[in-house]
């Protein structure tokens, strides 16, 4: 009974590593990419599809179909590696919803097949990439930079170099020191009155 238990967990063993050994190579081949990407919209028809699958496959056929459900005729595709690039016909292409089946013979011998969609609308705005591209919020922040700036350079060359009231002159530059504003007033070489006395100084002398 012993040696039946054995044999059977041995046989369980050889089977288990068997199935593991062969797993990566159970994989089918698939779709990785494509050129236009599915579900998306594109303001014009490009030339040709572009497939990429996950390995490089034996055969490979595709299909299209046009908004009414009609195929569209498509040349033989050329394949490079895990690529395969199928040319357009150079026609008008009505605006709708087209469907591109593609079916292949897997690396691993295996028939696999899928399909995608995209829209063609002229008026779709091009697609582009999110790399490189400016936040919204840097447009009007850079806009109040430069009226802040421009407001300064401004307020410089505006303002009064100097400024004499009542015989008492003022000159606005800038603290050698500090580089701030700095104002220099200059006062008028006349005694000084005394106001704790009650003396006036607006009234003329008596």
């Amino acid at each position: 009974m012993s040696g039946t238990r054995r044999i059977g967990r041995l046989g369980a063993l050889a089977l288990g590593l068997t199935l593991l050994a062969s797993g990566p190579a159970a994989a089918h081949d698939d779709l990785d990419q494509s050129t236009p990407a599915a579900d998306t919209t594109v303001a014009a028809m490009p030339s040709e599809l572009d497939l990429e699958f996950t390995a490089t496959p034996r055969a490979v056929s595709v299909t299209m179909l046009d908004p009414a459900g009609r195929p569209v005729p498509l040349s033989q595709p050329a394949r490079s590696g895990s690529t395969a690039t199928v040319a357009l016909p150079d026609a008008a292409f009505a605006t709708g919803g087209y469907t591109v089946s593609w079916r292949i013979v897997s690396s691993d011998g295996h028939p696999v097949g899928g399909s995608y969609g995209f829209i063609l609308d002229p008026t779709a705005p091009p697609s582009t990439s999110s790399e490189g591209s400016v936040p919204a919020w840097v447009a009007p922040a850079g806009l109040g930079v430069l009226v802040l700036t421009g407001g300064g350079v401004w307020l410089r060359r505006r303002r009064p170099r100097g400024i004499t009231v009542f015989g008492v002159s003022s000159e606005l530059g800038t603290h050698p020191i500090t580089g701030r504003p700095h104002l220099s007033v200059a006062l008028p070489d006349a005694p000084m009155t005394d106001l704790r006395n009650g003396d006036d100084p607006c009234s003329s002398p008596s």
